[in-house]
């Protein structure tokens, strides 16, 4: 009996933890959205927090439903708890997780990300 309550125990851990964001995109990051309006973005396990130029912030919880990887790009799906919305946490070049975008559930970039500068799609094609 212990070892059945043991084990319930850690696939219940193990759930949710797997929830939680991925460490790839946790951190600090400087977006850019279609407009060029410049953002920051930082992702913590549960939630993001957008912060205009102004100073005014949007806190979004959420949660990591998906990974995909294909040739070394990758793709995270996050479902946000307000409002059921899809995003996708997108890294376009392969084994480079420094740049990226956030996106729609049907492929339309929402902010074009970087760690170190604000950029746009056009620089991210570049490379």
């Amino acid at each position: 009996m212990k070892k059945l309550f043991l084990f319930i125990g850690l696939l219940l851990s193990f759930l949710v933890i797997s929830c939680s964001g991925s460490d790839a995109y946790q951190g600090e990051w400087k977006a850019t959205n279609n407009n060029k309006e410049e953002f920051f973005i930082s992702f913590d396990r549960d939630n993001f927090i957008v912060t205009d130029a102004q100073g005014n912030t949007e806190t979004y919880e959420y949660t990591q439903h998906s990974y995909k990887s294909h040739n070394s790009v990758v793709t995270y799906g996050i479902r946000l708890s307000k409002d059921g919305r899809e995003l996708k946490v997108h890294f376009p070049i392969p084994k480079n997780e420094n740049i990226g975008y956030i996106m729609s559930a049907q492929d339309q970039i929402i902010f074009t990300l970087s760690r170190d500068e604000f950029i746009t799609p056009d620089d991210i094609n570049k490379f």
